[in-house]
């Protein structure tokens, strides 16, 4: 149990840092995590946690992995294939053997291979940290899809290099050219099975698919074990790269997911399995930084003690591996340069002069720019970290310790918190401002325009009701406005949520001024009801509970929602008593039925009098309201009042049932207005295609989540 005590904590942690670098975006989320995992080390805990090496490949390394392979672009990936090759394996190999010798200089007292597979624990780079220290900023053209599908093979080629450094180590015996051809071996064998349990897998899922009738469930659960699969039978039974053929496994299943799942009737599984994979890989990412930092104290620790060992010498190796590492990468992307960016131009007279010139598509960047942006951004992080943590702890053949394990892993952890440090620092300094050139607005401000156009078409072609002739729940009238008034609401609430933050923020305070007010207004509106005595105790009644209503429509706190809730039963209960009390008196005196329901009828003859006087209260007070409130929120508190005016009291507003299709069917018509706004505005340059593409999928999510319902 303690174990699991200490899992969940970190994967609180996870969330906690998360949360932190929304407060403080320029600090990359995983520095977060790493220090929070520090802090939580010192916590007096009697159980410590430790991972078994394979069991933390397989159940954390691989899957991480699967899901970057399954959600790169191929088509990307393609264009770029030759500048990714040459960092994924190239530079890996070039910087396992630079940097490995100069880790043998440094710590002559581990052996050659051991300072290899410090080299290859440090070699993979992590395009989801880069991401998060780059947010905002305008790389060179094509750079980012490049560091993606590095980082995505490098990890692999790393992890390759790394078993060999170690398989070296425990044996005792090391050559270069023996390396070599085991890395290629293990690695091409990796990825032809890879690619081989890929096609045979798909073709399993796709008969799971077809016996459970696209059971949602089944298929998520059998891809997220995939990895774990695929990686297991590679190692232990064909004895190949498991890391590359769970790369090349998902790989096949990024191609069945265009060609099959994009074209099929039923996506729920397609939006199950990348939600959950998504999910999944932010839990194992963050875990890792975590973990690194719940670590790292022990780890220095062990440093420390050590009286062979020096900590001063070792913060100055850090600094010079560290250095060594960029310079390594620095000179190599500037040595083949040409290779890097792709010629994209628009006609063959400016491609054949462009080559002529030499002239490379990168934007406004030099060779010297280019190579130093690309070395700051290969920033280390959670493949880095799982590396590390896979060196064992003894020699199997002897026995004996790892030569300097402690000291290595303490290496390895510094030098990812190094380049994630210098790449936050220095990256803003030498990435040149964004270009805003033909987008007038963000895509925030784009999605609450939209919103807001899509309000005016509803309201334009949808007649209000000012009448409802019945309670009846088959009166498609009233479903309709129900239906009407409750998606103006929240079209309203989503095009406030995506203003500026600013704006955000005072419509949020002059709402809650505004509400108070009238609500202050309201009671006292109620109270001089029940003074005065002008009207029954049901209709006042009823007020009180339209007003209780509406309070749950406009009150966004879970507490407050209860309270009201709590009320509004008590209020519909008195009013049920109410209508029995009057109907049992007038049984009493009358036997004719028909008089029995006059006489309940008659309780409601002044029903609209009052309606209109308490309505007039709100009124009046939003008609008065001056320039100090903004506009969207003037039309809001308008609308959510005058909509639903007329509703608050039918029978059926509390089930939702009644009109639910009518609130499918317009909000499917609200959708569809967003999004052809949205392509009309892409295709006039007024917002990005990478911004209009992220609009869309949450457009496509939301409209996905509308049929969620059994």
């Amino acid at each position: 149990m303690e174990i699991l005590n200490i899992l969940a904590a970190l994967v609180g942690l996870v969330i906690v840092g998360t949360l932190l670098n929304n407060i403080f975006p320029k600090i990359p989320a995983s520095l977060f995590q790493i220090v929070l995992g520090i802090l939580f080390a010192f916590l007096p805990i009697s159980d410590k946690f430790h991972f078994d090496p394979a069991t933390f490949i397989a159940l954390v390394v691989a899957p991480l992995l699967f899901t970057d392979a399954y959600n790169i672009s191929r088509s990307k990936f393609w264009l770029y294939k030759k500048p990714i090759l040459l960092m994924a394996i190239g530079l890996v190999l070039i910087t396992v053997l630079i940097v490995g010798f100069i880790i043998h200089l440094l710590l002559p007292d581990i052996p050659v291979s051991a300072a290899f597979a410090l080299a290859a624990i440090l070699s993979p780079t992590d395009a989801i940290a880069v991401k998060s220290v780059t947010k905002g900023m305008k790389l060179p053209k094509g750079l980012m899809d490049i560091l993606e599908g590095e980082s995505l093979l490098n990890d692999a080629a790393g992890l390759v290099s790394f078993n060999i450094a170690i398989a070296a180590v425990l044996s005792g015996t090391f050559s270069i050219a023996g390396a070599t051809h085991s890395f290629f071996k293990v690695a091409l064998g990796g990825a032809i099975l890879g690619a081989a349990l890929g096609v045979i897998l798909v073709k399993i899922k796709e008969m799971l698919g077809r016996f459970s009738k696209n059971e949602s469930s089944t298929l998520v659960i059998f891809q997220l074990i995939t990895p774990v699969i695929v990686y297991l039978i590679a190692e232990h039974t064909f004895h190949v790269s498991g890391i590359v053929a769970v790369v090349m496994t998902a790989l096949v299943y990024n191609l069945e997911k265009d060609i099959f799942q994009r074209e099929n009737i039923n996506s729920e599984p397609a939006l199950l399995i990348a939600n959950n994979q998504t999910t999944i890989a932010f839990i194992l990412n963050g875990f890792v930084f975590v973990f690194l930092g719940y670590l790292l104290p022990d780890i220095f620790n062990s440093v420390l003690s050590n009286p062979q060992i020096n900590i001063y010498l070792v913060i100055l190796y850090i600094i010079i591996i560290t250095v060594a590492m960029m310079l390594v990468r620095f000179l190599f992307v500037y040595i083949f340069y040409i290779q890097f960016p792709r010629h994209s131009f628009s006609s063959i007279q400016r491609l054949t002069q462009s080559i002529a010139e030499r002239k490379l598509d990168i934007g406004n960047y030099n060779r010297f720019e280019y190579a130093l942006i690309t070395s700051l951004s290969g920033i280390h992080g959670t493949i880095t970290i799982a590396t590390a943590l896979m060196i064992p702890l003894t020699i199997a053949s002897s026995g004996h310790d790892f030569p300097l394990r402690s000291t290595l892993l303490f290496i390895a952890g510094s030098v990812v918190m190094a380049s994630i440090i210098i790449g936050t620092l220095f990256l803003p300094l030498v990435v040149k401002d964004s270009q805003q050139e033909s987008k007038e607005f963000s895509a925030e401000e784009i999605r609450s325009q939209a919103i807001l156009e899509s309000i005016k078409i509803l309201e334009k072609n949808k007649k209000p009701y000012t009448v409802i002739a019945s309670a009846n729940t088959d009166d498609t009238s009233a479903k309709e406005q129900i239906a009407y008034a409750m998606i103006i609401k929240k079209l309203y609430e989503q095009a406030i949520f995506y203003t500026d933050e600013i704006e955000y923020k005072l419509v949020q305070e002059k709402f809650l001024e505004l509400y108070k007010e009238i609500e202050k207004k309201e009671k006292e509106k109620l109270k001089e009801f029940k003074d005065q005595g002008k009207y029954s105790e049901l209709l006042i009644t009823i007020q009180e509970i339209r007003h209780l209503r509406r309070a749950k429509l406009v009150t966004y706190n879970i507490l407050k929602q209860i309270i009201i809730q709590i009320r509004l039963a008590r209020k519909e209960g008195r009013m049920k008593s109410i209508i029995r009390l009057e109907t049992f008196k007038s049984r009493l005196k009358n036997r004719d039925l028909n008089l029995v329901t006059q006489a309940i009828t008659d309780q409601f003859k002044d029903y609209r009098n009052i309606t209109n006087e308490f309505d007039r209260v709100s009124e009046n007070i939003i008609a008065d309201l001056d320039d100090n409130y903004p506009d969207i929120l003037k039309n809001m508190v308008n609308t959510i009042f005058s909509n639903f005016k007329n509703v608050l009291f039918i029978r059926f507003i509390n089930e939702p049932e009644s009109y639910r299709h009518s609130y499918e069917d317009m909000w499917v018509l609200a959708i569809s207005i967003q999004k052809e706004i949205i392509m009309k505005m892409r295709n006039s340059r007024q917002i990005s295609f990478e911004e209009a593409d992220i609009i869309f999928k949450e457009i496509n999510y939301a409209e996905a989540l509308l049929f969620t319902h059994e």
